[in-house]
This record gives structure tokens, sequence and C-alpha cells, in this order.
């Protein structure tokens, strides 16, 4: 009889002490709602630099990739030529033969939302220049020139 009389004892004296009032969960709530507005402004901020860090590292490899393809294509013209209607399009001199190098044979190395674009405009017959821009989603993120010169 005395265990259960110090149990009932021991459960009155608690009962006043368990849990939390009305006012002291609706300010927890509030704080934390408060913190986690501020985390998420936070965090998605750096998530969107982040993400266009990325985007321009893609871009500038894929800049870097165009470049090497133009330049492996070209090191032995000894003449370059444009058609002033299709910039992106530049006819090369190589030994006897006359040869062709195009946008679609440089964005055969894109993939995904990335395309190249290619401008020749600028080549003169012994000195090539391309234009290489890269865009993500239609959007220009980069932009690369060269020249080359013929042997």
């Amino acid at each position: 009889k005395w265990q259960c009389n110090d149990l009932l004892q021991k459960g009155k004296s608690m009962k006043g002490k368990e849990g939390f009032t009305l006012l002291e969960l609706i300010t927890a709530l509030s704080i934390s709602a408060v913190i986690g507005v501020w985390a998420a402004g936070f965090f998605g901020g750096q998530l969107t630099i982040y993400r266009k860090h990325i985007q321009l590292s893609q871009a500038e490899s894929l800049g870097d990739m165009a470049a090497f393809k133009i330049t492996s294509s070209l090191e032995q013209a000894v003449s370059f030529k444009t058609d002033p209607e299709k910039e992106d399009v530049l006819y090369y001199l190589e030994g006897e033969e006359w040869k062709i190098l195009t946008q679609e044979e440089i964005e055969e190395t894109m993939d995904g939302d990335y395309e190249v674009k290619v401008d020749f405009s600028d080549t003169e017959p012994k000195n090539a220049a391309a234009e290489i821009t890269i865009l993500y989603k239609g959007e220009e993120i980069h932009t690369r020139k060269i020249e080359l010169p013929a042997l």
C-alpha cells in the first residue's frame, strides 16, 4: 500500500509540470519558421550560384573541345576561304585538295541542352578566324575566339 501511495503522490506532483503551454509551442514554431525561411533563402541562392558556375564550366569545356576540333582539322592547311552566305562553313586547302569544316561537324561534341555556333566570317586566305559561341537552352553563356595561321 505504501508503494501505491508513493506512485500516486509522484503522479500528482508531476501532473502540473508535464508538456508545454500553447504559448510556448507557438513561440517555438514561429522561431523555427523564421529560421527555416532564412535557411531556404540562403541555400536556395547558393544553389542557383552553384548551378550557374557548373553551366559556365561545362560551356568552357565544350568551347575547348570545339576549339580543339577546329585546330586539329586545320593544322595542315595552307589557305582558307569562306562562303559569304554561310558564316558557319570554312573551306581550307590541305595539300592539293580543298576540304570543308562545318558547324555540324563541330556540334557532334555537344550534348544535352548545349549547342555551339561557329562564325568563320573574319577568316582571311592566310589566317583562319573562328568565333565559338556556346549556348545553354538558347542563352549565350560562353564565347571564345581563335585564330590559326596557314602553313
